[in-house]
């Protein structure tokens, strides 16, 4: 690396923002070297705009870092900023300018996604799972709950009730009987109330799907209490922003669905390719992007592997004629071909 302590200040603020940001890199690799620290104070010193651009650099790249709470493994900043650095000297710096500009718009099209499937609470939720994780987890009441991929929800129990908040992804109640408490299930769409005991709930962001696989519950649209229906065993039912999409419910085989539930698969029987992708995305490490308007109305019929979402993409990919993209790490963009 150059020596930018002894660069002089009387440059351009597209020169000062380079040097910037090759500062944070050289910090970032040299930990608490005294020798780097003392050159890095003295260029700070040379020039205001230097703490400015420092400031406007680390709040870039916090916004970044911010983000890796709930995608632990995205290094979309440090690859960036690491390629465009490793660029030859004579097209640093439009390759660093490349790489921040790719960087920001990337930063902003994660921030919107993550806004759209994970709620600002996520990441402080009572319980949480990453994407390839299946758990199983007793709440207080001896009801267990089985979650698997991106997956996140709050608990509230008290004498009178019992509600458990799904925030995000799926799960798989087995309810403790109790006559005086009943048990809740609320979405950002519908409250789903346990007459029963087994069902599973998906939320992905932009529905909630009901699956029953012993006895019954009610089920009513958000803020619609008098819009209730009951689903009973071997029955699905669907509730998005509007309501519910069809008031006769689907007839499901529960125990396909259950074994594939435990097998690590998606089986889709007729369902729309952006409704799959949804679902996928939930056990992606990453994110999943596409153009809903130009891929609905795709029927998939299939039986995808979801500790393997790189293989099922591939398999749709070769099935319906789409192109995986895989321009930005951790980011996969599907399209028509």
């Amino acid at each position: 690396m150059s020596d930018l302590s002894g660069q002089i200040s009387s440059t351009s603020d597209e020169d000062i923002s380079v040097q910037a940001a090759e500062w944070l890199v050289r910090l970032d690799d040299d930990g608490t070297d005294q020798t780097t620290q003392h050159e890095f104070a003295l260029w700070l010193a040379k020039n205001p705009r230097h703490i400015q651009a420092i400031e406007r650099m680390k709040k870039l790249l916090g916004d970044v870092e911010a983000l890796h709470q709930y995608y632990p493994d995205l290094e979309v900043a440090k690859v960036i900023l690491q390629q465009s650095l490793n660029q030859s000297e004579q097209s640093k710096t439009h390759y660093l300018y490349q790489g921040l500009g790719v960087l920001l718009m990337c930063s902003a099209l994660i921030i919107f996604f993550a806004s759209q499937y994970a709620p600002l609470g996520y990441w402080t939720a009572d319980q949480y799972n990453r994407s390839q994780s299946w758990q199983q987890h007793t709440l207080q009441d001896h009801s267990q709950v089985k979650v698997s991929g991106k997956t996140a929800y709050n608990l509230q129990f008290n004498q009178q009730q019992r509600t458990l908040e799904l925030l995000q992804g799926n799960i798989l109640l087995d309810v403790a009987k109790d006559a005086q408490r009943p048990f809740k299930v609320v979405t950002s769409h519908a409250t789903i109330q346990a007459l029963g005991t087994r069902f599973m709930v998906t939320q992905d962001g932009q529905r909630t799907i009901l699956t029953m696989l012993e006895s019954k519950t009610a089920v009513w649209p958000e803020q619609q209490t008098n819009d209730k229906i009951q689903v009973v065993e071997g029955q699905r039912i669907e509730i998005n922003a509007k309501g519910i999409v069809d008031r006769q419910p689907i007839q499901i085989n529960a125990h396909l669905l259950e074994q594939a539930w435990d097998q690590r698969k998606l089986v889709a029987n007729g369902d729309d390719l952006t409704d799959i992708l949804d679902y996928l995305e939930m056990y992606y490490s990453g994110k999943i992007i596409f153009d809903r308007a130009s891929l609905q109305g795709i029927q998939v019929t299939a039986t995808l592997p979801l500790d393997d979402v790189e293989k099922s993409l591939q398999a749709l990919a070769e099935e319906l004629n789409l192109e995986i993209q895989h321009s930005i790490p951790y980011v996969v963009k599907v399209v028509r071909k």
